[in-house]
């Protein structure tokens, strides 16, 4: 499910935090961290930090994982 979110495009949104059907938030920083999170749909540009995945429960990968 995440994977599938994550691939998803939206032809009406070019930035997926406007579009109401994207959930997930990935972002890798300048040193190659990942940062992971959902979207707060509230007119901003906010996102709620996740470290498991929403679906399955897995942790997900970030520096720390090292």
């Amino acid at each position: 499910m995440m994977k599938a979110d994550l691939e998803r495009t939206c032809p009406d949104h070019p930035d997926r935090h406007d579009c109401s059907d994207m959930v997930i938030f990935h972002h890798k920083d300048d040193d190659n961290n990942d940062e992971w999170g959902i979207y707060i749909k509230d007119g901003g540009q906010s996102i709620y930090r996740i470290y498991f995945c929403p679906w399955c429960g897995i942790q997900l990968a970030t520096q720390d994982d090292d």
